[in-house]
């Protein structure tokens, strides 16, 4: 009998002391397995139905049970050994049983997600597998220990990203767990980093995904149709007038970013937003029908946001694809002169956004050979600070376009949810003022303006 007076009075909350009883006759083994199946059950689920963890045994499983012997068998195990626990109707990790609200809180996230049904070998296993322990996870230590060096530096924050990330899900803490171990990425080195932790993220059984790695339950959310637009960023939630200005820059939001929304400075002209989006649907089309890249471009709902981004993706990865299309297509003079300029002069890449400015946006990219240059880019149909919405520096992926003497993007922002320590942001302070001496360019095509 346990002689932790914690231990007992948590099983005393959770459960009657009259409900233990001796094992019944003949289902010893059966209490053996159960308990092998619930040591492994919560470390995958973190909490799981007793419905449900019964209907897993049974499936896999010539012996049967329900949910009522489940509880008798094994209640004297809990009592014994606090390797699980009863909660509610759910049997659950021991740590939550300290703190229920944990648990409630996970309920709520997991009911609306399928269960993941392992074989049994792999059930099995998670009674002693952490579930980080994989390769996508062995390879982000590697990375550090190459990167950093073999220290316990470098180990303690490998453990707290990695916690971090799997109870979290979100990297915006990455820049400051890094200094806070003393440990700085170059610039150039953070894109392979953080693509590497969102691979060991997107590929680990995680509680909240009720045992699915999120890629996993992305696939099935699309197979299921069901719309997930990953790419694009609508304008976010208008702040008050008189709130502080979401992009950082302390002043309030109608005396900032609300100026460049107003007066449509920051963005395309309403003619050159219609003439940008025909040409690109259908440069987008043509590639489509060519590569075969989307059967399900639109549908009744319209254009698939996310089926654009993977024909987007295909057009930046073969560009002579617009030589074909300017071939095979009637167009205009100015359309050829437009499609020529993107072929050429497009740059697809990370920058970091640094300034909000009365026309532009200010993007910064750091070349492989130490050059710092900065572009201004004009919105599509609103500024880039209204699209965004959020705290500067900011990281973004995209694809920097010349149309009409102006630098737009190619329709698609994808915002890394990155923050930056003070010693980060020293840095891309320096960075920026290095490129200022060069100045701002606003035209791919003809070089500084």
């Amino acid at each position: 009998m346990p002689t932790n007076d914690k231990s007992k009075s948590l099983f005393y909350q959770y459960n009657r002391e009259a409900d233990l009883v001796r094992c019944p006759y003949g289902r010893s083994s059966v209490r053996r397995q159960l308990d092998a199946y619930a040591k492994g059950a919560v470390n995958l689920y973190g909490a799981i139905r007793r419905q449900d963890l019964v209907d897993l045994f049974n499936q896999q499983n010539e012996d049967q049970t329900d949910p009522e012997e489940l509880y008798v068998l094994l209640l004297p195990l809990v009592y014994k050994k606090q390797d699980y626990g009863f909660y509610k109707d759910y049997l659950v990790y021991p740590g939550f049983l300290s703190e229920p609200a944990l648990v409630d809180s996970l309920i709520q996230v997991k009911e609306t997600k399928p269960l993941y049904r392992p074989k049994k070998e792999e059930l099995l296993a998670y009674a002693t597998q952490d579930l980080a322990d994989n390769d996508a996870w062995r390879e982000v230590f590697l990375y550090m220990l190459e990167t950093f060096g073999l220290s316990e530096k470098s180990i303690a924050a490998f453990y707290e990203l990695r916690d971090h990330l799997m109870t979290d899900g979100d990297i915006s803490q990455l820049g400051p767990i890094m200094e806070t171990y003393g440990l700085e990425l170059e610039f150039e080195d953070l894109q392979n980093f953080l693509n590497l932790l969102m691979e060991a993220h997107n590929h680990t059984r995680l509680w909240e995904n009720n045992g699915y790695t999120p890629a996993e339950l992305h696939e099935m959310e699309r197979a299921e149709f069901k719309e997930r637009d990953l790419f694009t960023f609508e304008a976010a939630e208008r702040v008050g007038r008189n709130e502080p200005c979401p992009c950082g820059s302390g002043k309030k939001y109608k005396h900032c970013c609300a100026r460049r929304e107003a007066s449509k400075s920051a963005q395309l002209k309403q003619q050159d937003q219609t003439e940008f989006y025909r040409i690109w649907l259908d440069l987008i089309i043509y590639v489509n029908d060519r590569m075969k890249v989307a059967p399900y471009l639109i549908n009744e709902a319209g254009i698939n946001q996310e089926e654009i981004h993977k024909i987007r993706e295909v057009l930046w990865e073969k560009p002579q694809l617009i030589d074909d299309y300017i071939r095979e297509e009637d167009l205009s003079p100015e359309e050829v002169a437009i499609l020529i300029s993107w072929k050429t002069h497009h740059i697809k890449g990370i920058f970091v956004i640094m300034e909000y400015r009365h026309d532009y946006a200010v993007f910064m990219n750091d070349q492989a050979d130490g050059q710092v240059i900065l572009y201004g880019v004009k919105g599509i149909s609103e500024p880039v600070s209204s699209t965004l919405m959020a705290r500067l520096p900011m990281t973004v992926e995209t694809v920097l376009l010349p149309f009409k003497d102006q630098i737009i993007y190619d329709s698609f922002l994808s915002r890394w949810p990155v923050g930056f320590g003070e010693g980060m942001q020293a840095l891309f302070r320096d960075m920026y003022k290095k490129g200022l001496e060069d100045g701002i360019l606003t035209n791919l095509a003809d070089g500084i303006q």
